[in-house]
């Protein structure tokens, strides 16, 4: 079984501290060398394939293949000359030494087994994303695998996602937190059904935008590739990928590869960056311990910072944990962001309490619950409506877990958007606005997905009030989903971090937002409190006591 050098966060010169080989749950490859580029494309400071790299004592980074070094086009590694283990930072294309701001976005694979996901994203960065050995024996991916590089303002991070449909858990785990889609079709086989499972999840995950690739051009005439891209073309209208850029690569040679990264930074400048929250949220998609540092988890940062010396929340278990160190691309840094891979080092609390699915989140931000309300929409290639009381798997963020789809009124029909509540098997963490997607335990197919409206529905709350607050929770202005929300509590304020969890109101904001409702008089200060209630909850009180006193006169 491979393993990476073990490193830790106290020193960069130490030597692998005595037993650190023994990494439980872990089997990463080392980061690969880097060969160079030429001027054409401004891709830089190319390091480690896996987060972290190590954690602790960095090997001499290797130096750029000869192939390479002198060529103006090609990325990646030559095609005669193997991938060479070790860490390597080599700067490339750039004169200057001044520092460049740097944008992260995480670029998401996706497509169809043996179309040549990983030996492309071998070729744009040097690193072979395929770690375990069972994946290297069978040249299958099963797991996620992860990889980067630089070109221009950007700093892609690069979620390998496996292609074979009975790993499609673990490709929708990946997809958390991406923002653009590298949707990968061969030249030899076309759209085959994964291309189009992994293209309907990339979409009911709301990504926004990405690139199509049409890999191994080498192995067939020009005409076939033309071909290919009028089915792509016709397979992407209506998704989020219509009208995308279509670019013929080769992984064996080279070709258009050039051109793949010229078009993936076109699309991350047209791409609109939503201000996320600044509360830090990050689901865990990997655990391991390193000898002498203990637990490391990993993942994608989806909103907020963390630091070293911060507190969390691990969820569901509500538990606080003490961050001792953050990593990035492999180097220790002061902090880690939203669209940024992360991995951090913790502190009370054991490898084997942490698992897949579970979360880091700024404490008492987020809460566990095992009711959802939320807008879903059934894919028009499902096989069958999503019927009131059915089981589906739920597939949130990196978690997995069986769901009873209760609907009100008709099954939502292939091709249609409905309102429906989530009964869940097990507590989740969950948020307003968060994404989700619905498959099928037998056969395992995706029927839909939507987004959460409600992330802890009470256990006495009605469907019939949960349909009837729904279209207030779905609105674009904050101050509207902040008032549909208060209207139904008893009583104001809430905590800023309740409203964040509940309907997504920036905690910055929340104080001015209530204002604004007080002034335009939707909140009503009750006579000698402090307490404000909405006037919506007042009305309803009095209609509900009206009703009690009518009772009692009708019965005397």
């Amino acid at each position: 079984m491979l393993t990476r050098e073990a490193g830790d966060f106290r020193s960069a010169s130490r030597r692998r501290p005595r037993g650190s080989k023994n990494i439980s749950r872990c089997c990463w490859p080392r980061p690969e060398s880097w060969p160079c580029s030429g001027t054409t494309l401004p891709i830089a400071s190319r390091t480690a394939s896996l987060m972290p790299v190590c954690f602790g004592p960095t090997a001499r980074a290797n130096q750029p293949s000869t192939a390479c070094r002198n060529s103006s086009t090609s990325i990646g590694p030559a095609p005669d000359q193997p991938l060479r283990r070790g860490v390597a930072e080599h700067s490339m294309t750039s004169d200057s030494t001044e520092p460049r701001p740097v944008r992260p976005v995480i670029l998401g694979t996706a497509g169809h087994i043996d179309h040549g996901k990983t030996s492309l994203v071998r070729r744009l960065t040097g690193i072979n994303t395929d770690r375990l050995p069972e994946e290297k024996a069978r040249g299958i991916s099963i797991d996620l695998g992860f990889a980067h590089f630089h070109a221009s303002e950007f700093e892609f991070g690069v979620v390998d996602v496996p292609g074979h449909e009975r790993f499609v858990r673990n490709m929708v785990a990946g997809a958390t937190g991406i923002d653009l889609a590298l949707l990968v079709v061969a030249a030899d086989a076309g759209v085959m059904p994964q291309t189009i499972e992994h293209l309907e999840i990339m979409d009911l995950l709301g990504v926004a935008t990405g690139v199509v690739a049409i890999t191994k051009v080498d192995l067939v005439d020009p005409e076939l590739v033309e071909l290919v891209r009028l089915e792509i073309a016709d397979r992407v209208a209506g998704t989020f990928l219509a009208g995308a850029a279509v670019i013929a690569v080769s992984s064996t040679t080279g070709a258009g590869c050039a051109e793949l990264v010229e078009a993936l930074v076109a699309t991350a400048r047209r791409a609109s960056a939503t201000p996320p929250l600044s509360l830090f949220r990050l689901p865990i998609d990997r655990v391991f311990t390193i000898a002498g540092h203990g637990t490391v988890v990993t993942g994608t940062v989806v909103s907020g910072s963390v630091r070293p010396g911060d507190t969390l929340e691990l969820l569901p278990a509500r538990q606080s944990v003490r961050v001792r160190g953050v990593q990035h691309h492999g180097q220790t840094t002061a902090s880690g962001g939203s669209s940024q891979r992360c991995a951090i080092n913790l502190a009370a609390v054991k490898a084997d309490e942490v698992f897949r699915g579970n979360e880091l989140a700024t404490p008492e931000y987020l809460r566990p619950a095992r009711r959802l309300l939320v807008r879903m929409r059934c894919l028009s290639s499902a096989p069958a409506p999503l019927k009131d009381r059915a089981v589906y798997r739920l597939h949130l963020g990196t978690d997995e877990v069986l769901a009873r789809v209760i609907v009100k009124g008709r099954p939502v029909a292939p091709g249609e958007v409905g309102y429906a509540e989530l009964r869940l098997a097990r507590p989740v963490t969950a948020a307003w606005g968060q994404r989700f997607i619905l498959r099928r335990a037998s056969p395992a197919t995706t029927v839909g997905g939507g987004v959460i409206l409600d992330p802890g529905v009470s256990p006495r709350t009605r469907l019939t009030d949960l349909s009837l607050a729904a279209e207030g929770r779905q609105s674009a202005e904050p101050i509207d989903r902040l008032d549909t929300f208060l209207a139904g509590l008893d009583g104001v304020p809430v905590s800023p971090l309740e409203a964040a969890w509940n309907v997504g109101v920036p905690v910055e904001a929340y104080a001015g937002l209530v204002a604004q409702l007080r002034d335009r008089g939707s909140l009503a200060r009750l006579s000698g409190g402090e307490r404000l209630v909405h006037r919506g909850r007042l009305d309803s009180l009095a209609e509900l006591m009206l009703a009690k006193m009518r009772g009692e006169i009708s019965r005397r």
